[in-house]
This record gives C-alpha cells, sequence and structure tokens, in this order.
C-alpha cells in the first residue's frame, strides 16, 4: 500500500515522470537493406547505382571529377567577369586597365581546366610547368606579366584612395606616393 500511495504522490508532483512510467519502451526499426547511393557517399549500407562495392580508387575518381566541375564553374565565373571588367574597360577607352584585364584572363586561361583538352590527370612534370608558367604569368617581366600589365593600374589606384583621403585630411602611408 506505502509503494501505490508513493507512485501515486510521484506521479501527481512529477508528470513527466508519469508519462515516462506509461511510455512503452521504443522497439529497434527493422534493418533497412543498402541503399542505392551516390559513388562519392562511403556511408556503411550504400550500395552504388552499378552494384559495384565502392573502393577507395572509385570514391577519389568521384571525388575528383566533382572537384574539377566546381573548379571549371569557378574559373568560369572568373573569365566572364574578367572579360566583363575588360569590355567596360575598352568601352570607356580606360588604357591604364586594359592591359591588367588582358593580363588576368590571359592567366586564367592558362589553367588547365581552361584548355582546349584539359589533361585527365596531371602527373608531377606537367605540374611541375602550370606551376612554373602561372608565376611567369604573374611575377614576370614579360608587358603581359600580371604584375608589369597591373602596375598601372594598382598604382592609379593608390593614387586616387590618397588623394581621397587627403580630402578629409588622412594622410595615407603607402610608400612612393
Amino acid at each position: 500500500m506505502r509503494r501505490i500511495l508513493i507512485a501515486l504522490l510521484v506521479s501527481a508532483a512529477f508528470p513527466a515522470v508519469a508519462a515516462a512510467q506509461r511510455t512503452p519502451t521504443p522497439r529497434p526499426a527493422p534493418q533497412a537493406t543498402p541503399t542505392i547511393c551516390d559513388p562519392l557517399d562511403l556511408l556503411p549500407g550504400c550500395r552504388p547505382a552499378s552494384g559495384k562495392p565502392v573502393t577507395l580508387d572509385s570514391a577519389m575518381s568521384g571525388i575528383n571529377v566533382e572537384l574539377q566541375k566546381v573548379t571549371k564553374q569557378i574559373v568560369d565565373a572568373a573569365v566572364t567577369d574578367v572579360t566583363a571588367a575588360l569590355t567596360d574597360a575598352k568601352n570607356r577607352n580606360d588604357l591604364i586597365s586594359q592591359p591588367c584585364w588582358e593580363s588576368n584572363l590571359a592567366f586564367l586561361q592558362l589553367l588547365p581546366i581552361e584548355w582546349q583538352s584539359p589533361p585527365e590527370t596531371v602527373g608531377p612534370a606537367l605540374a611541375f610547368q602550370i606551376g612554373r608558367d602561372l608565376i611567369t604569368a604573374l611575377t614576370g617581366s614579360d608587358p603581359k606579366s600580371m604584375k608589369v600589365a597591373c602596375a598601372a593600374m594598382w598604382g592609379d589606384t593608390a593614387s586616387i584612395a590618397t588623394n581621397a583621403l587627403a580630402l578629409i585630411g588622412i594622410k595615407a602611408l603607402i610608400p612612393g606616393l
């Protein structure tokens, strides 16, 4: 009798405890059959549509394909943006920025993802040469390198910013200006 009285008092005082006492124990969910999934999905129980098991090589190959798609989208967007900037510079006869946008466009077109026939894989020798090409395009002394082609635009922009700040009494600390 004493136990029943305590149980009634506890259930009256603590409704959550009473509800927990009345709630049946959940049953484990039945095991699902393996689901068909993307080859990049390495979750347990995953079976690719091909029916072949997911291997490290197939997963890495799938990852490489996805990275190439994303990289292509990013680079294509950059090419579109730089092309629009170049068109605007030409339409406004901005002789200072035109060479810079042209060198940016040439730099983007050096990337293998933008080649007419991009390689399926880039080995160490090709990667080394691409690296050299990109570094030269950025820092070379050729008039079409970004370092040379953009120097006038960067200098002009820094000069404009310094002069604008000077108008409101702020002295910019830009060497050479």
